[in-house]
């Protein structure tokens, strides 16, 4: 995972096999590391002011760091289904106010904390099969769930359904969607792994344009 803090510019990177965050200027420096001795397989960022939360599912822990002191402030871990708990940590994000939404890909729900990481509740919906994306806008949430049917679901960020997106399947030619960006219009900007693309969909769900194709030159991709 890679995140970028909105007023330094600092690109903060997890270093997943090395079991740690680095930390680098905007010109590519490398400034300092994060977390060493602390996470296991650390796997997504998400940076809100000046907390780093960090997702580990090497031991299904979520890890709160301080920008200042680089450290550890405060780690919540609980492998299974119970409330608070997680069975596979992946992608999270924040909101404008610090909440932390987690990505439980394999208990199929996305786990709510406050930015201390105090556990609020759960988002569950029979649309929600193993998601393994998560981003919020300023009034929305993006839910990514690659099943057998892929789709992308809208939701307010409270947990509250507003829309169901199956346009991911393979008759828009998506055949595999991994990971997901939001633009300033709230655009979703999709990789997609096995049709070796990138797509972008309008915020109901109608595909505006692929870029790329599956090649080695410039310009083009393999399995992004």
């Amino acid at each position: 995972g890679v995140a970028i803090h909105e007023d330094t510019h600092q690109i903060f990177i997890a270093n997943k096999l090395n079991d740690r965050v680095e930390v680098f200027s905007e010109m590519g420096e490398f400034l300092y590391q994060q977390g060493g001795g602390q996470l296991f397989r650390p796997y997504s960022i998400a940076i809100h002011g000046d907390s780093v939360h960090v997702s580990s599912w090497g031991d299904r822990t979520i890890s709160k760091l301080s920008i200042n002191e680089m450290c550890c402030v405060r780690r919540i871990r609980g492998s299974g289904s119970n409330y608070g708990q997680f069975r596979t940590p992946r992608q999270l994000t924040t909101d404008s106010i610090g909440r932390v939404f987690i990505a439980d890909t394999d208990n199929h729900r996305i786990c709510i904390h406050d930015p201390d990481l105090n556990h609020l509740r759960n988002i569950t919906h029979e649309s929600m099969s193993v998601p393994s994306d998560v981003k919020a806008s300023r009034d929305r949430l993006y839910v990514l769930c690659p099943s057998s049917n892929p789709c992308m679901l809208v939701l307010t960020l409270e947990g509250d359904m507003l829309l169901s997106i199956i346009t991911c399947g393979r008759e828009m030619g998506v055949s595999s969607p991994q990971f997901f960006c939001l633009d300033q219009l709230n655009n979703f900007i999709l990789s997609d792994f096995y049709s070796h693309s990138i797509r972008v969909f309008s915020p109901e769900g109608n595909l505006q344009h692929t870029i790329g194709r599956e090649e080695h030159q410039q310009g083009m991709f393999y399995r992004p």
